[in-house]
Order: C-alpha cells, then sequence, then structure tokens
C-alpha cells in the first residue's frame, strides 16, 4: 500500500519596515497569486524600455505594486500597510521577497 502526506504552511512569512511587521500568509493559492501577478505585470508594461520613464506610468506601477502586496498581506497588515507611503525600492525589495516565498521553492527564504 502506498501513502502520501501533506501539510499547508501556516508559518507567517513577514517584511519588516521602519519597525512595523507586515506579515502574509504561510502559503497562498496559486491560481489568486497568479492573477494578482498578472494585473501588476500589465501595469509595468507601461513603463516601457525604461530609458524615459514618464512619471505618470511610475506612480501607476507604485499604486499597482502596494495592490499586489496588500492583496497577498494579511487582513490586519493590510490596514496597517494602507496607512503608509513607501519608496519604490521597498515595495520592489518586498515584491522580490513575495515571489520569491510564493514561487513554490520548498524552503522560504531566510531574514
Amino acid at each position: 500500500m502506498a501513502r502520501k502526506s501533506f501539510a499547508t504552511r501556516t508559518e507567517k512569512n513577514v517584511i519588516e519596515v521602519d519597525g512595523i511587521e507586515y506579515e502574509f500568509p504561510g502559503e497562498v493559492i496559486g491560481a489568486e497569486f497568479a492573477d494578482a501577478y498578472a494585473a501588476l505585470a500589465e501595469v509595468q508594461t507601461t513603463l516601457g524600455d525604461g530609458t524615459a520613464v514618464d512619471p505618470t506610468a511610475l506612480k501607476a506601477v507604485d499604486a499597482a505594486l502596494a495592490e499586489f502586496l496588500s492583496k497577498m498581506m494579511l487582513p490586519e497588515s493590510r490596514e496597517e500597510f494602507a496607512k503608509v507611503t513607501l519608496p519604490t525600492r521597498i515595495l520592489t525589495g518586498m515584491l522580490e521577497f513575495v515571489i520569491e516565498v510564493y514561487s513554490g521553492n520548498d524552503e522560504n527564504p531566510s531574514s
């Protein structure tokens, strides 16, 4: 007889910015993640090749980054996140972490 067991990751993933911890679930549903990421990627195409960045497009990308991250966060963190405005470099770093965590790797990235 063959047997296989699975367990979902329940330990929260955390990103700390300026002493505030933003919590994300241990795992997400792949299709929900893909939908949220597709919406972000669509807005990112407005930046073009990056040689002449339109400020309006950059603002739209920052807003899309924040929305994507917010969708991935646990509700309590989402409320705190809505109160802050963060630089693009921090939003991008948060995005990279979230993608790494939910990309299907067996282990979460270390802090």
